[in-house]
């Protein structure tokens, strides 16, 4: 018996033998499970002197990127059923004029090879992103620049899912600087290239098949997009300060449509590229990107502007600092009553994470920021006629203009737009620029309110610019922030590349890989009124371990108790949905709601005024017409919806 157990017990000794060092278990990672190793690329070297013993010697010393090649990430992905069932899902169904992603645009009707719509569309970003204390001794060390890319084939619901955010190259920040970004680029535009004409062999259900694919577009703040085009990236020092067009200063601030200017090119830019040592200065340019090498790919068209950055960055808190310094000027408030309305307002759980801070002084005057994160800046925005309406007169041209701000900032932030709202919302841009410079003719057109010019356009060949924006890119950068507290800074780079790719591995083990994820909150019997109510109206197949819930998260959206959904549409005005209750039936889930008209649009507050039709009736979560809880209010006595984006 003593020798049997010594055996076994050395059998299970052997079990982690394949397992004892980090070389062994990613060797075992490669073989067993789709782990894709980043590979290291040498994209320069320096010379330095270093002390040998008494003697200083010259070294030479590699500087490498860590890449994760994009057909290995491809094939990974197409292991899972999960993924391959995504890529197959489709549209709800809607009318040619209508625009909700990228296949409703000109683009990708036109384009030779995104006319397949079983072709993969690719998403890149880039950002730099700092790992220690932007104020401490290290600042600078350790910052990285970080490639994703997301595949638009993917429905946006869960093309938003971080899991769906793909991680392609990590380098220092510095070594960027110093060997340029196209050195970067080169291998991603080498694997673009393939994707779209050789394509990638893929293999499931032990068939193999051939996937091809393309660039649709690159996402990133104005510095990060122009360093890759290739452009000045200080566009408050440089003559030309738009990627889309050639503007100057002054014509952006007396000029207010994009056809008054001339529109960037390729075949223009290619001949421009030529000299660029006489012509930099004019023309904007500092080198010839890598990004123009890729097949079928136009860096002018493919680099819409990003909303979170032009509007939540840009324009309204440029606006509103500007507006609330008018207001308190004409002493109708103060600054403190301003805080008392941010600080004492009663928000509901929808905006009370992002409640913004409050200003000061400092905030209002000469070059001040207000200092509010872009989802804070949203919510101030949103809220801000509500703080006001009691102090201000609506009709002060000051107050015309931010309302029309906030119906421009609406439309661009809706998943879905129709042709015609879109040659609207152009004449509301030139519209609004036209009132900012009237009423402070003393402030400039800042480059970010000249570049809402452009969305239009951009609109109609890839879609609505809200399937774009980097807000969910950015979340990505917090997953290696919390490394950053774990992290070997030895070589800091590779770390949190080999790490990412650990973590994507193990999600692909999972069987829920990118599938709707739900939770929900305490579970408790249906009451005897709210049973009688519902039981002639909730399928047969539903009754049984009937219960109810406090709260349901869903898609990354948490529904609770009194919000409201939009259940349905009324001569173009949503009908809304207050939650009574949540109710569970073994893995699926109902609302139980009031049902709530819209009498019209408060101009003034820009919020939909609602009002109750004293009926109810039953909504399914999956079926509401829009995915997002809204926040009710109370305003000039009447129940208000502050807009967040247009309902259809």
């Amino acid at each position: 018996m003593e020798r049997k157990f010594q055996l076994q017990c050395e059998s299970w000794g052997s079990t982690f033998d394949n397992l004892m060092s980090p070389y062994k278990q990613e060797k075992y990672y490669r073989e067993h499970f789709n782990y894709t190793e980043p590979q290291e690329i040498t994209i320069g070297k320096t010379c330095s002197l270093i002390d040998h013993g008494s003697e200083r010697v010259a070294s030479n010393k590699s500087h490498f990127i860590y890449y994760i090649q994009l057909n290995k990430t491809i094939k990974a992905l197409f292991q899972k059923k999960t993924f391959r069932d995504l890529l197959e899902s489709t549209q709800a169904p809607h009318d040619d004029d209508t625009l909700m992603d990228f296949e409703d645009g000109q683009l990708s009707k036109n384009h030779p090879i995104f006319k397949d719509k079983h072709n993969l569309r690719v998403v890149l970003y880039f950002d730099d992103v700092e790992l220690c204390n932007p104020l401490g001794s290290k600042s600078g060390t350790h910052k990285l620049g970080l490639f994703y890319f997301t595949i638009l084939n993917i429905p946006p619901m869960y093309r938003s899912k971080l899991p769906s955010i793909f991680l392609i190259a990590v380098a220092y920040t510095r070594d960027i600087k110093k060997f340029g970004i196209d050195t970067v680029l080169l291998p991603i535009v080498n694997d673009l290239n393939n994707l779209s004409s050789t394509g990638i062999e893929v293999e499931f259900d032990q068939s193999k098949q051939t996937i091809k694919g393309g660039l649709v577009a690159i996402v990133a703040d104005t510095l990060a997009a122009h360093q890759i085009l290739g452009l000045k990236e200080g566009v408050g020092f440089s003559r030309q300060k738009c990627r889309s067009c050639m503007c100057s200063f002054e014509d952006m601030n007396t000029k207010f449509s994009e056809d008054q200017f001339m529109l960037r090119d390729i075949t223009t830019h290619e001949i421009q590229c030529q000299d660029i040592s006489e012509t930099s200065a004019s023309t904007g340019i500092n080198r010839r990107s890598v990004m123009l090498d890729v097949n079928d790919f136009d860096i002018f068209t493919g680099t819409p502007q990003d909303l979170m950055h032009i509007l939540l960055e840009g324009c309204l808190p440029y606006t509103i600092r500007e507006v609330l310094q008018h207001f308190i000027d004409l002493k109708v408030i103060t600054l403190d009553q301003i805080n008392e309305s941010i600080q004492n307002f009663d928000y509901s759980y929808i905006d009370m994470p992002t409640k913004p801070s409050l200003l000061t002084k400092v905030h209002l005057i000469g070059s001040g920021k207000l200092r509010q994160s872009a989802s804070q800046m949203w919510t101030l925005a949103r809220l801000l006629p509500l703080f006001l309406y009691s102090h201000v007169n609506m009709n002060d041209p000051v107050w015309i203009c931010f309302q029309t701000l906030l119906q421009i900032n609406s439309c661009l932030f809706s998943t879905s737009i129709t042709k015609q709202a879109v040659a609207l919302l152009r004449l509301q841009i030139a519209h609004h620029l036209h009132q900012f410079k009237q009423c402070f003719p003393n402030k400039n057109i800042i480059p970010k309110q000249h570049y809402l010019l452009h969305i239009p356009s951009s609109i109609l060949q890839l879609g609505p610019n809200v399937q774009y924006w980097t807000m969910r890119f950015e979340a990505k950068h917090g997953y290696f922030k919390k490394l950053a507290n774990i992290a070997n800074y030895k070589n800091v780079a590779k770390y949190m590349a080999v790490r990412h790719q650990k973590n994507f591995c193990m999600q692909l083990l999972e069987d829920d890989y990118l599938s709707n994820d739900v939770q929900h909150g305490p579970v408790s019997s249906v009451s005897q009124l709210l049973s009688d109510q519902i039981l002639h109206k909730i399928p047969a197949t539903r009754i049984e371990n009937l219960m109810c819930t406090t709260w349901l998260t869903q898609n990354g959206q948490k529904y609770k108790k009194d919000c409201f959904v939009q259940v349905g549409n009324d001569n173009d005005l949503p009908i809304f949905g207050k939650i009574i209750s949540i109710l569970k039936s073994h893995n699926s889930y109902l609302f139980w709601v009031e049902c709530y008209a819209t009498c019209g649009i408060e101009e003034s507050l820009n919020a939909y005024v609602v009002k109750s039709q004293h009926k109810f009736e039953l909504a399914n979560p999956e079926n509401i017409l829009y995915f997002e809880p809204q926040s009710v209010y109370v305003a000039a006595q009447c129940l208000v919806l502050p807009i967040k984006t247009n309902m259809h």
